[in-house]
């Protein structure tokens, strides 16, 4: 029944935020691209291994690449949206810069011997 909820509360955030973009297009991408998911797993992550500061910072070092590749994807997509680009084009370069970011970070990580 929790899950039901989670999903529940996941769609109406969902739905408050597209109210939002739909009359104040800025600030529906402002709140779409709060932190909402990242404390929530950190704090899992925090209690699930015995309050672990360690495991917690490994994950937030995680959360720090997904988010500049996020940046990568969001750069990438709105450039090409103010190209008149479609959507699916948008989307798929979006993810193309994501991976690459991702790609990038793990290159170096590992080209300067921190494993990645």
């Amino acid at each position: 029944m929790a899950r039901v909820y989670e999903v529940l509360i996941a769609l109406a955030v969902i739905l408050v935020i597209t109210w939002i973009g739909d009359r104040f297009r800025t600030l529906g991408g402002i709140i779409a691209s709060m932190p909402l998911t990242i404390p929530l797993t950190m704090a899992i992550v925090y209690f699930n291994t015995g309050r672990s500061a360690q495991a917690t910072a490994e994950f937030a070092g995680g959360a720090v690449r997904g988010v500049v590749a996020l940046g990568a994807f969001t750069v990438a997509s709105w450039l090409a949206l103010r190209h008149s680009w479609p959507l699916f084009p948008v989307i798929a370069v979006g993810y193309a810069a994501w991976g690459a970011t991702l790609g990038l970070w793990q290159l170096l990580a590992r080209l300067l011997g921190h494993g990645g």
